[in-house]
């Protein structure tokens, strides 16, 4: 596990996956996760900036953003984007992920790793993310970095 901690933080300091504090459990959106993720929101001034988090063997459902198109920053362990009707992609520290409005994708970590992205993306008027079913285990399972 890639973890920071500062060396003059407090016991009861708060963890850091890559160069930003992991943040509090995203429980808003917990449903639509495999297990624990969390958010750190950075800002929302005119567009969304997140600091995300997975924990080992954590993905996110397959899911569609309409309305808005999204970037993913890579900051810190391993993971894997995939778009429907694509094959997977192996995400590692300084990736960059474009995604389109209304593409079918997911992501998530590693079995063995954490994985942290900054996700960036318009705050826009009737724009949604429509969650869809989990990732199914037999794609989880068969993937291979390359």
């Amino acid at each position: 596990m890639l973890k920071y901690i500062p060396k003059y933080a407090k016991k009861d300091s708060k963890q850091y996956h890559g160069q930003l504090e992991t943040g509090d459990k995203n429980s808003e959106n917990s449903k639509f996760f495999n297990g624990t993720s969390y958010i750190n929101q950075l800002s929302k001034n005119g567009t969304d900036v997140s600091n995300i988090s997975f924990e080992p063997g954590i993905r996110n459902n397959w899911h569609v953003n309409h309305g808005f198109g999204e970037t993913l920053l890579c900051t810190s362990g391993f993971g894997w984007y995939q778009e429907e009707g694509k094959e997977p992609r192996f995400l590692r520290s300084g990736d960059v992920v474009e995604i389109l409005p209304d593409v079918k994708h997911w992501e998530g970590s590693m079995k063995e790793t954490w994985f942290t992205y900054i996700s960036i993306k318009p705050i826009a008027p009737n724009s949604t993310t429509e969650w869809l079913e989990p990732v199914s285990d037999e794609i989880y399972n068969n993937l291979i970095p390359k």
